[in-house]
Parts: structure tokens; C-alpha cells; sequence
């Protein structure tokens, strides 16, 4: 697929810009999906760290009058590296997910390096001032939008492959903490759209998405429902905890849907959600009850099969068990 491509000289600079030009033709051209094979995913997720180099080392070394052309540089180098999500198969290449959250985090470290060394030199008054969650929330302003537009059923299939793949990505970027609050309000805008709607065919076209935020950041995302964050005045605005209890009580519902794909996927993200309270001490109605009755299960599951262990996945649970312990 590279082999093209050639450089007009071996220093470093002409090394990084070829290497910007390749990639942003792949993104630019709409290739991405030439990209298949498990070396070549990982030599174009690689390569945002040379593309990093050029453009975080720029932003040290330009003058304010420049910062419109350093900022036009940065945007480039995350709609490369959040691009890369379209490349990465959520059921194979999980761990390519953390190595592109590994590469934001380099950045921050490279910026810090960058303005140790250039004290004077930088426009931007921070990292966070290049805009990587601002590039984020458009690439799914882009997505959702496009979705909501009548195309054909591969057309949305792929629609709804980015999606999740996204949502993974942005929900282990928020795990590692980077961006928190705006990426907090992208997480609830995206848990918003998928769980608080009427319409039943669009949440379970966008399931994967909500399962993927919670499966990866669930933490984040229940400690930021008891600290009702962006809540103010009004708990509609933000997270608070009778959200959270509202999604998990989707979740229950759509366990029980006729799509077997669908309801499988839904359980998932209702499991999910029945730790977090224990893990962050946090009093969430019905999970303490609702872990007994699967411990209860468990221990029954050991007697009647004999084995020396039984796991979760030995019991048939019941996503209805929480229901009945809060009745009780």
C-alpha cells in the first residue's frame, strides 16, 4: 500500500512530513478501509507518534502570531489519530485501542517535554488548549448526524461499526482521566442519545454504543452520577444517580428484547453496571442485594455441578433478581 510513497530527503523533518502526508491521504482519501491486516493497523496507529513529534514540537517553537497555523496542525494530528478508530475491529483489535490511548497520553508527555525546554516560545497556555476533546466531539457530532439520515442497511451496518469503535476509544481516553469534564459531557450526550429515547429501533441501533461507554468507564461514569456533575439546578442537564438507576433500567429492558444480538449486548452493559457501586463504596440501591442473590447462585452452581470452582459465566442470572431485591 506504501510502497509509492517516496521520500525527497532522509532527515527527520522530511521523515515526519512524508509521514503526515501518507497518512492524511488515507484519512483525507477515504482509504482507511484499504487498511486490513494486523501489521499495517499497527504501523498506521504507530505512526501518530511521529506525526505528534512534528506537531507538538511546533507549538513550542512558533510565535502567537502563528497560532492559527499551529492550531490548523494539531486539528490534523487528532483527526488522524480519532480516524484511526475506523481501522480497529472492536471484537479483534482491543488492544490497539489502548495503544491509541497511549499515544494521547505521549502527547501530553511531549508537550511537557517541549515546554521545559522552549519556557517562552508556546501560544497555547496548555495541552488541553490544542483542542484534542473539541476534535473528538465533532468527529461524533459528524457521526450521529450522518446517522440520522436515511441510507441504505450496509451503509448504516458501517455507520454503526464506527460508532462503537469510537465509543470505545472515547471511553478508555476518559478512563485514563485525559479531558474529563468535556469528555464527561460527550459520554452523557452520546449515553443521552442512545438510552433516553422512544424510539426502540434507534436504541438498539445504537446499543453498542452505550454498553461500550459503560463497559469501559463505568467508574467515571457512576462516580460523576453521585457527584451529579453538570447537574446545577437541574439533574436533567447532567449526570445524577436516578439517571444512572434510568439506564441501568434500560439495560434490564432491553435484556429481555427479541433480538437475541440485541438483548445479549444489553446485558452486558445492566452487568456492567452492578459492581461499580461495590468498587467505589458507593451505596447504589439494589446492587449489594443483587450481588448476594448471584453469590447464592454461584454456590448452588458448585454443589449441584461438583467442580472444584464455578464463575459467573456458569449461572444462567437474571438480570429481574434487581427487581426483586428492591421490592423486598
Amino acid at each position: 500500500m506504501y510502497r509509492n510513497f517516496s521520500l525527497v530527503s532522509s532527515t527527520p523533518a522530511a521523515k515526519h512530513l512524508a509521514e503526515f502526508s501518507r497518512m492524511t491521504l488515507e484519512v483525507d482519501g477515504g482509504n482507511l478501509h484499504e487498511i486490513t491486516a494486523p501489521q499495517e493497523k499497527l504501523d498506521f496507529v504507530s505512526g501518530i507518534k511521529r506525526l505528534g513529534v512534528l506537531f507538538i514540537k511546533d507549538a513550542s517553537r512558533r510565535p502567537a502570531s502563528m497560532a492559527s497555523e499551529v492550531q490548523l496542525g494539531l486539528s490534523t494530528l487528532w483527526d488522524v489519530l480519532i480516524s484511526a478508530t475506523q481501522i480497529l475491529d472492536p471484537e479483534e483489535d482491543m488492544p490497539l485501542y489502548d495503544q491509541l490511548v497511549l499515544q494521547v497520553l505521549w502527547t501530553k508527555e511531549f508537550d511537557t517535554l517541549c515546554r521545559g525546554l522552549y519556557p517562552s516560545a508556546n501560544p497555547f497556555p496548555s495541552w488541553e488548549a490544542y483542542q484534542f476533546a473539541e476534535r473528538l466531539q465533532r468527529r461524533w457530532d459528524q457521526l450521529f448526524a450522518t446517522a440520522d439520515s436515511e441510507s441504505e442497511p450496509e451503509l448504516q451496518q458501517q455507520q454503526q461499526k464506527q460508532q462503537r469503535s469510537l465509543a470505545i476509544f472515547s471511553a478508555k481516553v476518559l478512563a485514563a482521566g485525559i479531558c474529563r469534564d468535556l469528555l464527561a459531557r460527550t459520554g452523557l450526550s452520546c449515553l443521552r442519545e442512545a438510552l433516553e429515547g422512544d424510539d426502540e429501533a434507534k436504541t438498539v441501533a445504537r446499543l453498542p454504543v452505550a454498553v461500550a461507554w459503560i463497559h469501559h468507564c463505568h467508574h467515571q461514569l457512576l462516580a460523576f452520577s453521585v457527584m451529579n456533575q453538570f447537574s446545577g439546578e437541574n439533574s436533567d442537564n447532567g449526570y445524577s444517580l436516578g439517571r444512572w438507576l434510568s439506564w441501568r433500567k434500560r439495560f434490564q429492558e432491553l435484556s429481555h428484547h427479541a433480538d437475541r444480538a440485541a438483548a445479549s449486548e444489553a446485558k452486558k452493559g445492566f452487568m456492567s453496571m452492578m459492581s461499580c457501586g461495590l468498587d467505589l463504596d458507593c451505596d447504589v440501591p439494589g446492587e449489594a442485594e443483587f450481588r448476594e442473590k448471584v453469590a447464592v447462585a454461584l454456590r448452588d452452581e458448585l454443589v449441584a455441578s461438583g467442580k472444584p470452582s464455578v464463575v459467573i459465566g456458569d449461572i444462567d442470572v437474571d438480570v429481574d433478581w434487581v427487581d426483586q431485591v428492591e421490592a423486598a
